[in-house]
């Protein structure tokens, strides 16, 4: 299976990542993650990470909480590293005050500045792109030109 650009970056950057954080794993040739991205899209990346690396990734799960149970765990919570999935979530970590600057020449060559935090806290991993998509066919003369907002009550947001 051919491995696209971005899950090679992401791969990459794990193990900088790790070697960079000022955080301790419970074990050594551990890494404890905290994530609300959901099992199946980081999973082999994560399994690949062990294989190449041969550190075992520890991961606990959640839609959300997570934040508030590392500031419950407060100096004594295993997490090493969050993974967010918006910018709220990263936004609700930083104000939380749990992130810790991470500096590695490494992240800086691979991530431009412009997808991560000056002061070191976040990096981004990943980006997400936003299409609009209309049908000519389907959209009325009368509403051509017009911008289409979608509603903050849509379960998609």
């Amino acid at each position: 299976m051919p491995v696209s650009f971005a899950r090679a970056v992401a791969l990459a950057l794990f193990v900088p990542l790790f070697a960079a954080s000022n955080a301790k794993a419970e074990a050594p040739g551990e890494v404890n993650i905290y994530s609300y991205r959901q099992p199946y899209l980081i999973d082999p990346l994560l399994k690949e990470f062990t294989a190449k690396t041969g550190i075992k990734v520890n991961v606990i799960y959640a839609e959300k909480g997570l934040i508030e149970r590392i500031q419950a765990e407060g100096r004594n919570s295993p997490s090493d590293v969050l993974l967010t999935v918006d910018v709220g979530n990263l936004t609700q970590a930083t104000d939380a005050d749990i992130a810790q600057p991470i500096q590695s020449a490494v992240i800086e060559k691979a991530i431009p500045p412009a997808y991560r935090a000056t002061d070191g806290e976040w990096i981004g991993l990943t980006r997400r792109a936003r299409v609009v998509y209309a049908s000519k066919e389907r959209v009325k003369p009368a509403t051509r030109g017009r911008k289409c907002m979608r509603m903050s009550t849509m379960s998609i947001r």
